[in-house]
């Protein structure tokens, strides 16, 4: 099938690198890579990173044919275009590896000791501890001040790209606004050879991810004490005005395992009021750990972050992503759409008070989450307490917004429906006298004259009819039949909901009995 179609020139593909294509171009692309290897391969070795590209023209359309291992890309920052008039996205950037022919173009002088890469202004180069969202990061020396130090590079394919260099600069930014315990901070920002850099404290220890990816799930209170420790950070961060907008268990820091928790990468925050960093139509984060109003290109503000907060906790806690699908496609509808399993119900450990807390933060509603991340700050403070010594320490409320099933959702809907076509019988009959014994059903009735009467031309239809009290009489009884076969398939459900419902059947029945009493006055 591709056979029959022209490969790709390299002018072309060299504008798919630098994001220069107009969205005809790019859509056409994305159509062509899904159906040729050829082309794919080529981009690849244009662009300088395999892993990368293959994992964008993998998901430059959802239709896509073209198979790849998308689990890396779903754990990686990306930058999705959405199309506000299409239902499909195109991830146009993400995170990759660099391959042995970028690695080997590195942009550093010469080193003074063979054991070392290469200098950089007063920094010596020792080895590469670690690839992030936009760059890679070596493990280097500051001799000036006699300290180990993290320098992060833009990766070379993004380098030539304004908005990624304007990111990156905005990282360092950013971070240096952010003096907290919790939050790694920054040290300076350079460019070396065309490569803008900056400089940060180097962590010791490893990252949340591989810390859960090698131990499994956490125990309960490890996952409350490194939630709180984030929470704090995210609440300096906020002060300033800041979203992180990328808050995912490789950015989350663990100083010698779980004892200090630091926050790294703000490569894609930026001030919670400057609309000029985030173009229409654009994405920016990491599929597993966006929010609801992340996911569809909304505005955000600081309650992004507690949901992604909630998706860390739940990660923790169960070893798993909330949200599970083949692609990153499949993980935003989700996100949108679907609830979460409880933890629970995946790991029995886990405390009711610590899921509460998880699934407040998960909440869709941004309203329906934690004010704010001091206010999960205090409630896991305390949480921590109490696991600690629960004598002594009282265990703090967290309030949840009940979840219906489905099915009682329609039940009540079905009942609210009943009760509002009641409501009009019951306004008409208010207004209007009753239909006389002798007036047969379908003919008009006579009414009173009235000081407003309505204009002929716009009396609706109805009101040519009113049911008499023998149709009245069945419209409750058919209203109560109704209500006792709701109660079956009800009871099946849990007996939170089934509380709930009863609730509400006690209102209805109570409006009921009101209207009886005021159609027999």
């Amino acid at each position: 099938m591709s056979q029959s179609k022209p490969h790709c020139d390299r002018e072309q593909l060299a504008k798919a690198i630098s994001q220069t294509l107009d969205d005809a171009a790019e859509l056409k692309l994305a159509e062509h890579l899904c159906e040729c290897a050829s082309c794919r391969d080529e981009l690849a070795r244009s662009a300088g990173d395999e892993s990368f590209w293959n994992k964008a023209t993998a998901n430059l359309a959802a239709s896509a044919t073209f198979k790849t291992d998308t689990e890396s890309e779903l754990h990686s920052s990306v930058f999705v275009k959405v199309d506000p008039d299409a239902s499909d996205m195109a991830t146009i950037g993400s995170a990759g590896s660099l391959n042995e022919e970028a690695e080997a173009s590195l942009p550093f002088d010469p080193p003074t000791h063979p054991e070392m890469l290469g200098r950089v202004d007063g920094f010596s180069i020792e080895q590469m501890i670690g690839r992030g969202g936009m760059g890679v990061v070596y493990k280097g020396f500051d001799a000036e001040l006699n300290r180990p130090v993290a320098i992060k590079f833009l990766a070379p394919h993004l380098s030539v790209s304004g908005v990624a260099r304007k990111r990156f600069a905005r990282e360092a930014q950013a971070a240096a606004a952010v003096v907290h315990p919790n939050v790694v901070p920054i040290y300076s920002i350079g460019t070396s050879q065309s490569r803008p850099y900056l400089v940060m404290a180097l962590v010791s220890g490893r990252s949340l991810q591989k810390h859960v990816e090698e131990h499994g799930p956490m125990p309960a209170e490890d996952v409350v004490r490194i939630a709180q420790q984030i929470a704090a950070g995210l609440a300096a961060a906020h002060e300033q005005g800041l979203v992180h907008r990328d808050i995912k268990p490789a950015n989350i820091m663990l100083e010698k395992e779980v004892s200090r928790v630091l926050i790294t990468d703000f490569g894609l925050a930026r001030a919670a009021d400057d609309a000029g960093m985030t173009q229409s139509g654009w994405l920016a984060g990491t599929p597993h750990y966006m929010s609801p109003e992340q996911s569809k290109g909304d505005d955000i503000d600081h309650r992004s972050d507690l949901f992604s907060l909630g998706s860390v906790m739940y990660f923790m806690a169960t070893g798993r992503e909330p949200f599970r699908a083949e692609n990153p496609y499949g993980v935003l509808q989700k996100i949108g759409a679907e609830e979460p399993k409880s933890t629970r119900s995946i790991n029995g450990s886990i405390p009711k008070t610590l899921d509460n807390v998880i699934t407040k933060l998960l909440s869709k509603d941004p309203s329906e989450r934690f004010a704010s991340a001091t206010s999960v700050q205090e409630v896991l403070t305390q949480y921590l307490a109490y696991l600690q010594n629960p004598t002594q320490h009282s265990l703090p409320k967290v309030s949840v917004a009940a979840k219906f099933p489905w099915r009682l959702k329609a039940t009540l809907g079905i009942a609210a429906l009943l009760l509002a076509i009641v409501a009009a019988f019951q306004f008409d009959q208010l207004f209007y006298p009753t239909t006389p014994a002798n007036t047969h059903v379908g003919e008009p009735v006579r009414r009173e004259s009235s000081a407003f009467p309505l204009p002929a031309e716009s009396t609706p239809e109805w009101i040519s009819e009113v049911p008499d009290s023998r149709r009245w009489e069945a419209e409750l009884a058919s209203i109560r039949e109704t209500i006792t076969r709701m109660e079956q398939p009800i009871r099946s459900s849990t007996v939170r909901a089934f509380d709930q419902f009863e609730v509400e059947k006690r209102l209805l029945d109570e409006r009921i009995r009101a209207m009886e009493r005021s159609a027999g006055n």
